[in-house]
């Protein structure tokens, strides 16, 4: 999530919603703002490895 948008990723869906606009998360706005929704994913995968490293004790060679 970021300050407006928030990335729901459930394996291959990708939902983006703009809980600014739409706090219910009604309206899935991945296809409309795809490259936000692929920057988002980015983020989120970088952090997931960045996670496991850790996890892994990689970060602490």
């Amino acid at each position: 999530m970021d300050n407006r948008y928030k990335l729901v990723v459930n394996g291959k869906k990708r939902e983006l919603f703009d809980i600014t606009a739409d706090p219910l998360e009604q309206r899935d706005l991945a296809s409309e703002r795809a490259k936000i929704a692929a920057k988002m994913k980015t983020r989120l995968e970088q952090w997931q490895a960045s996670v496991e490293q850790s996890l892994s004790g990689a970060d602490y060679k």
